[in-house]
């Protein structure tokens, strides 16, 4: 605030004049955006009350947009990884298959999915870096 006053002082050019009554229009202008920023606080208060009422009512529809995001960002991400890695990860988090259902369908032992399930893990957290998809 004390800023905008300051600006609105530079570019007054009556300023320095002698019968110009500085005080005055130093407080008038000051008080008016006081209330400004009072009145702005307001009408903003009410948007978000707005919203969270909204959010409120159907919860559902906010988690609903943020989880597609959330999984957006992963797919896009999980291109980077390797056939192998990608294709177990599908399997295991979008087909939601067993630990024995992936060995079966890809004809390798269990200890086996687990390992290539655990690399793979690792590997998409180092592809995410700090990016905070959740993936589980």
């Amino acid at each position: 605030m004390t800023q905008e006053v300051f600006i609105k002082a530079m570019r007054e050019t009556r300023f320095f004049d002698a019968e110009f009554k500085m005080k005055a229009w130093l407080f008038r202008v000051t008080s008016n955006l006081c209330f400004n920023i009072v009145r702005d606080r307001k009408r903003r208060g009410g948007i978000l009350d707005s919203m969270q009422k909204a959010h409120a009512t159907d919860p559902g529809q906010f988690q609903k947009l943020f989880k597609d995001e959330r999984q957006k960002q992963l797919l896009l991400n999980m291109e980077k990884l390797n056939d192998k890695h990608r294709e177990i990860l599908y399997m295991r988090y979008y087909s939601d298959l067993s630990y024995a259902e992936i060995a079966t369908a890809l004809d390798v032992k269990l200890g086996t999915v687990m390992s290539r399930l655990s690399r793979a893990k690792t590997r998409l957290l180092e592809v995410l870096g700090h990016s905070g998809v959740e993936f589980e």
